[in-house]
């Protein structure tokens, strides 16, 4: 009977080790990452096409801003950004943007993957924002080279690199697997234990 309480304990001690770990590392990842998420006004075909529409064109007219991707002001010109190309196509919606942290799944790019847990983002929601989303990474700049893709620029890499930690850095682009699948097991099961 000892014995199988001294595993429990070890098995407890360990759990709270690894979820503490990963809630850190999540924690660091998130704050030199900025996801980007648009979601869809419906389920429609037409409606999810627009978002991509409206992707492409925020995407397309943010990224030489000078503006940083995490300030209040950045945040506002997607909104406004988003809002011209819907009044421009006449959806009869518009777009709200937030900056939020929020659960994002486990996403792979070419050169990296990022595992599942709660990052900073800006959410651009489409009219009642009851379709489909799309998720990419706005800082450092990835989302402007995911249609070819998904590799992080040279100067994305770097970026990338001077905000995260080497060992941090190191896996999320593949040199240290245990590590992250213990980061993404627990990131997902915070997500279920908390909805």
């Amino acid at each position: 009977m000892k014995k199988v309480f001294v595993g429990i304990l070890l098995v407890t001690v360990l759990l709270s080790f690894a979820t503490v770990y990963a809630e850190i590392v999540n924690e660091i990842i998130s704050a030199g990452v900025i996801r980007f998420h648009i979601i869809a006004a419906s389920e429609s075909e037409e409606d999810n096409r627009i978002k991509l529409d409206v992707r492409d064109y925020v995407s397309e007219h943010i990224k030489d801003t000078e503006l940083v991707a995490y300030s209040r002001e950045y945040v506002k010109e997607c909104e406004r950004l988003a809002n011209v190309r819907l009044e421009e196509t006449g959806t009869g919606y518009k777009a709200k943007a937030t900056f939020e942290k929020v659960y994002i799944p486990k996403k792979s790019y070419k050169n990296i993957t990022l595992p599942s847990g709660k990052y900073n983002a800006i959410r651009l929601v489409l009219g009642n924002g009851e379709g489909e989303n799309w998720w990419c990474v706005a800082y450092p700049p990835l989302c402007f080279t995911e249609e070819v893709g998904g590799i992080l620029s040279q100067d994305g890499e770097k970026k990338l690199k001077n905000e995260l930690p080497e060992d941090i850095y190191g896996m999320i682009s593949g040199d240290c697997e245990y590590r992250f699948f213990i980061v993404d097991l627990i990131g997902n099961i915070s997500n279920k234990l908390s909805e």
